[in-house]
């Protein structure tokens, strides 16, 4: 038997939902090459998060994607300029720049 849009509308009245300031992305296995996480933030982020979406005419699952993307990059970043300075204090020889080995 179906189901009328006026039943659906009115059952739907009855389902609780939580007006929390919660995004939620879900953790699942799909039949695509991306998987789903779940985080929660708080509502302001939510807000710029909507915000730039909207900007950039995109989704906002997208658009926290590719900020999540720019923040992990910047993360690595960090870690090979840590890096690279560890190793320059290292017992580093320097050669003298010379217009002699130019030539």
């Amino acid at each position: 038997m179906k189901k009328s849009i006026q039943e659906y509308k009115k059952n739907a009245s009855k389902v609780p939902f939580d007006k929390g300031d919660a995004l939620l992305i879900h953790l699942s296995y799909m039949t695509t090459t991306k998987q789903r996480i779940n985080i929660s933030i708080p509502k302001h982020t939510r807000d710029a998060l909507k915000y730039a979406a909207k900007r950039d005419e995109m989704p906002e699952a997208t658009k926290a994607a590719r900020l999540l993307e720019f923040a992990l990059e910047l993360e690595e970043d960090r870690y090979f300029e840590k890096l690279a300075n560890k190793r320059l204090t290292k017992k580093a020889r320097w050669v003298p720049d010379n217009d002699k080995i130019w030539k």
